[in-house]
Formats: structure tokens, sequence, C-alpha cells
């Protein structure tokens, strides 16, 4: 049994991997975690990880959240953990990264250079206390910038940038390049990243997603890109499996792997949106016409021209979003595998077999109308909106009694504010009990906003048991909005 200690404990691929851990090994992971508290910690992973048994049933035993920050000093752990991880760690696994493209170079730079920077620190603390087995980095293959042909494993050669992105992640593969003397290092570079093919998981639905998302809503007909160009994706399960697989293998240090789908297993453009035009007819019964592909040869000076400077629009549209994956619509380069050929063997992968699973989970998920609001933001957001009316009413005794949206919102923001000097936060339990109306509404949505977990109990509920749910659930904090309940307080023993 090893412990490995993993930054981007959070992250689509941290929790992959952590998961193809979990299923193939008998290790612990001590994995990186921004919280507050450890208790804190693991109610967030449970939450990100519902509906995964092999993680949330391993949380505290063989998954173990440490706190802290790859863009601190010492990674901002604790001195009792920094003392705990030197002396057990036997493997790094280095996930975290910002990623996408519109952030700013100094969050780019935070994290991608100056994290990864620290992190090899840490490990070279791990090393002058005892041997470490291996120092794993996830990088990307987008570190070949706007370079043409085939790009070698070993080679990390700058020739120039379509985004902040790409330059960051390759500064920091810079870093780890040059530690190779010091740590038994490797370095995996994965394509663009999908779902798992099986089940067809996903996080977050940008890059590749994104103009699939506007084609199957009607949104987008017209591809500028040629239509042969070959789409570089690979299904994360894979991407995890090699690099687990890969991280024990002895003879792979101080090598670099390509994790990508050969030329021959990637399809073209016409391929893929001819593929997603039919599941569409067969599935959702949504008859797309065909699609358009005039190149624009231009669109992707501008976009990575867009995508490099530190000044991006603060509204994103559909023409900015598209503007900023252009360079990725007119690439012309592969990759070479022969490094992870060899420990991994050919790619077996059909992406016609496994495309169905990442459009049936998408659409499960509310793919067509996406967004990475929680349901608590997502009433916000609405409450906010200028262009739909909404009001509340309340049904009383003297009548229907009406509250405009701003009302509404302005109630919450001060709802939450009273909790938050109550204390009340991440990790803390509220019960409420009362009638439906606008006062419940508000205090759900902030006890949700708060980040905290609201305790729904039934205002007619006999009081011994709501003393009994009370106890049981753990609760905190306990909010009546109901006279009969009140008069019970003082038979029940809660707190």
């Amino acid at each position: 049994m090893y412990n490995i200690f993993l930054t981007g404990t959070t992250g689509f691929l941290g929790t992959e991997i952590i998961s193809e851990l979990m299923q193939t090994t008998d290790d612990v992971v001590y994995g990186l975690t921004r919280a507050g508290s450890v208790s804190e910690a693991i109610n967030t992973l449970t939450a990100l990880w519902y509906g995964r048994p092999e993680l949330t049933e391993n949380l505290g035993r063989r998954i173990l959240p440490v706190l802290g920050d790859i863009t601190k000093e010492d990674l901002g752990l604790s001195d009792a953990d920094q003392e705990r991880l030197i002396r057990h760690t036997d493997y790094v696994i280095h996930t975290a990264a910002v990623i996408g493209i519109n952030h700013s170079h100094e969050q780019f730079w935070s994290v991608n250079v100056t994290g990864t920077n620290h992190v090899l620190d840490f490990a070279r603390r791990i090393q002058a206390d005892h041997p470490l087995r291996r120092f794993s980095h996830v990088s990307t293959a987008y570190v070949a910038g706007t370079r043409s042909g085939q790009i070698m494993e070993d080679s990390l050669t700058g020739a120039g940038f379509s985004s902040l992105y790409e330059q960051s992640k390759f500064e920091g593969e810079r870093l780890v390049a040059q530690a190779m003397g010091q740590l038994p290092v490797s370095v995996f570079r994965p394509g663009q990243i999908v779902g798992d093919s099986k089940a067809g998981r996903v996080k977050n639905f940008n890059t590749l997603y994104y103009p699939l998302k506007l084609y199957l809503k009607q949104q987008m007909r017209v591809f500028p890109i040629k239509k042969s160009m070959r789409v570089n994706m690979v299904p994360v399960d894979y991407v995890a499996e090699s690099i687990v697989r890969i991280t024990f293998a002895e003879d792979a240090v101080g090598k670099t792997f390509h994790l990508t789908a050969p030329a021959s297993s990637q399809p073209t453009v016409a391929e893929l949106i001819d593929a997603v035009r039919d599941w569409a007819e067969k599935n959702l019964s949504i008859h797309l016409p065909k699609p358009l592909f005039p190149p624009i040869p231009f669109l992707n000076k501008i976009g990575a021209s867009r995508n490099l400077s530190e000044e991006k629009p603060a509204k994103k549209s559909i023409l900015t979003n598209m503007l900023s994956l252009a360079p990725y619509f007119t690439e012309d380069k592969t990759y070479d595998t022969a490094n992870t050929e060899c420990f991994m063997g050919a790619y077996q992968l059909d992406w016609r077999e496994y495309l169905p699973n990442l459009l049936a989970y998408a659409t499960s998920r509310n793919f067509l109308d996406h967004n990475s609001r929680t349901v608590f933001e997502q009433v916000r957001f609405c409450l906010n909106r200028k262009n739909t009316s909404i009001a509340y009413y309340d049904v009383t005794g003297d009548g229907i009694r009406e509250s405009s949206a701003s009302s509404v919102n302005q109630r919450i923001e001060e709802t939450l504010g009273a909790l938050r000097a109550l204390g009340i936060g991440s990790g803390s339990k509220v019960a409420v009990s009362g009638s439906n109306s606008v006062t419940y509404f508000v205090l759900d949505v902030a006890i949700g906003l708060s980040g905290a977990t609201s305790v729904p109990l039934y205002y007619t509920t006999p009081a011994n048991e709501l003393d009994e749910l009370l106890q049981k659930s753990g609760a905190n904090w306990f909010f009546i909005g109901d006279i009969r309940i009140l008069s019970h307080v003082s038979e029940m023993t809660f707190g």
C-alpha cells in the first residue's frame, strides 16, 4: 500500500484519478482541498461526488482531505500536515490547474506556473526525507501551441501560443522538465478531455461540448472550419487509467506521454457533426439542418489575439465564445504516442461507440440549458432578470399579499447576512419548520446560499417526533415559523 499526494482533488480529472485509484489499488490518497476545515472539505467532496460510492464510501478512510492551496508557500499546509505528508508520501500526482480561456494572466500564472513551482518545491522536501517514487505532472497536449506537423512526446519547444492557458501550461511544464534531474518525473499531456466513455460523465460542458450544444439548440449551423479536420478528443477514463498505470511503472521515469487518440481514431469535424445529427433525430426527435463548413482562416488569428489579451470582454456571448475556440478549429498537427503505447498498448476506443454515451449523459443533465449555478444561485439570477416578471404571493387571513422580485431578493440578501452573522455557513445544518410562505422560501434560499444544509420539518409533526428528528439530523439551528411548535419548545431536549 502506498500514500499518494494529489492536487486538484475537486477537479474533473483529479476526481477520476482518485476513482481509478480506489478501484484498482489499496492505496491512500491525501487530497489537497481548499476549505476552512476538514469537515467542510468532506462535506464539499460528499456533495461533489454524489452518486459515486467508490469515492464517498472511502472519504475519511482511504481518501483523506488535507487543507491547502498550491498558490501559497508550503502549499498553505499546516505544520502538522506538512510533517505528515513529507514523512509518508510515496507519489505526487499534480493535476491542479486553471483551465479554459476567459481568465487573466495573473489567474493562469498563479496556479499553472507559481503553483506548479510550489508543488515541485514540496516534492523536493519529500525527496530530501526519503526517495520519492514518482512526481506525475499533468500538462496538456496544447503546450505545442501553434506548432504544426507531428509533435513528439519528448519535445518541449515554444513557437507561439493561441491562449494564455497554453502559454502558462508550457511555462509550468518547463519548470517540471528542469526538475527531472532532481525528481523522478513523468509528464502527461492529454488532448481535449471529454466525458467517461461508458458513463458519459463529465463535470463541465465546455470546449467541444459548446459548439455541439449550439448546434443541438439550432443556434449554430455554420462551422467556420475545414470539415476534414480531425477532432482531438479523448475520454477522461482513458486519461485517468493511463496516468495511474504509468505513474506506477518504474521505467516511465523521465518520459513524457501524449494521452491522445491517434489520428485514425479521431473523427473528422464532418463525421462528428453527422453523428450528432443522427443521434439527435433518433433520441430527441430533433431534425437538425445539415451543417455548413465555410473556412474563414482569419478567425483563428482574431481568436488567438483575444485569448492572449488581458482585456477580455466582461460579458460573454456566442460570438466571443466561438472566437476563443477558433484557433482550435484550424489545427494542423498530430501527436506522437510511442511512449504511451509502450505502457498502454494500442489505443482501442471507438468514438462512434462512446459518443452516444457522452450525448445521453449531457442531455440528461440539462445540457441544452446548462449553467454552472447552484439551484439557489439560479433563484437569485432569475430574481435579478429584467426581462422576466416574477411575483410572489402569500395567502393570509387578510387576503392575498404580493411581493415583487426585487423585494424578495432584498429579503434574501438581508437574511443571508443575518445567517452569516450567526456563524451559519458551510457545514451547518439548519432545521426549518413553518407553513408554505414567501418567508419560508426566502429562508430556504438564504440557507442554501450560505453553504449550509437545510433540514425541512413538517409543521404538524408532533413535538416528540420533531425532537427525535432534530437529534438524528444533527441540526445546529432550528427556525420555527408556526405558533403550535413554539408552544411545545419547552418540551424538547434539542440543543
